[in-house]
């Protein structure tokens, strides 16, 4: 049974003055980590922990969960203008982001991005709150085996055999950097120390993105090939803004995967990645 008292209460302590100014300070903060490339909500939580020290425990809280949240907004912007996801959770938001954004409606992309993130993230918010326990009980049932068919599953399904081995391999070389298990000794880390614990699956996945993008571009600037990627506002009002219409229109869309995701999110071990890798 859920106990709305409990949850009352736990809202009554949350919506104070001090509280939510906290939180749209850290939106504020994680959004200007998420539109760096390779820094994300992640680091921009790690770098702010000492500034809570000196807070109570619900302020620090309600701190941290706003640079998260601003950290997965900016990193879209990104994602969306620059096709170069700021993290690797709006990867798949470049897909259709960018080409929107090169037919002349950048602002109408990223506030679409910007609403359909604020109605999943509550809605997985409000199923935290409401069946947290039965997901509770659900997730231990998620042990190495189901995560490893899991796993392999996705990593299968694709369209091309020459693609997926190529990524296969690309995956082995990055995965191959490291010390040595067995001696202990470095391996390929050609006299870089800075990689000798490996390489970090978000760095290595944002730059596999972002490679894609910079490649073209610098081949642009040196005038081997036309420039075919800019970005123009057409200057219509109804590129910049998202109706209620569009927004209404696209609700069984965000309200399908923020199921998905929630049920993802819940289950020990998966998370966002395979959902990510599956978009892609």
């Amino acid at each position: 049974m859920i106990d709305f008292a409990i949850i009352l209460a736990g809202l009554g302590g949350v919506f104070t003055l001090w509280k939510l100014s906290l939180a749209l300070f850290g939106v504020l903060v994680g959004q200007f980590f998420g539109v760096v490339p390779g820094i994300g909500s992640v680091m921009a939580i790690a770098s702010a922990i000492p500034c809570t020290f000196g807070l109570d425990t619900l302020p620090a809280i309600a701190f941290l969960v706003g640079i998260n949240k601003g950290g997965l907004v900016g990193g879209a912007i990104q994602a969306v203008l620059m096709n170069t996801p700021g993290t690797p959770d709006v990867a798949a938001t470049a897909l259709d982001g960018y080409p929107l954004a090169k037919k002349g409606k950048p602002l109408k992309a990223t506030k679409m991005a910007l609403f359909s993130s604020v109605t999943s993230d509550t809605f997985s918010a409000i199923a935290l709150i409401t069946v947290s326990a039965p997901l509770a009980v659900l997730a231990p049932r998620m042990g190495p085996v189901e995560v490893f068919a899991f796993s392999i599953l996705l990593g299968l399904i694709g369209q091309s055999l020459i693609k997926g081995i190529t990524a296969a391999a690309l995956g082995l070389l990055a995965a191959s950097i490291e010390s040595d298990s067995a001696h202990y000794s470095p391996r390929v880390i050609f006299g870089y120390y800075e990689v000798y614990d490996g390489l970090r699956l978000a760095s290595v996945a944002i730059f596999m993105l972002a490679i894609s993008e910079i490649i073209p571009r610098l081949s642009q600037m040196r005038g081997h090939v036309p420039a075919t990627n800019t970005i123009d506002d057409t200057g219509n009002r109804d590129d910049r803004r998202v109706t209620f219409a569009e927004y209404w229109g696209c609700r069984f869309t965000m309200l399908r995967w923020a199921m998905i995701g929630t049920v993802l999110g819940a289950l020990s071990g998966i998370g966002r990645s395979p959902l990510r890798s599956r978009l892609m």
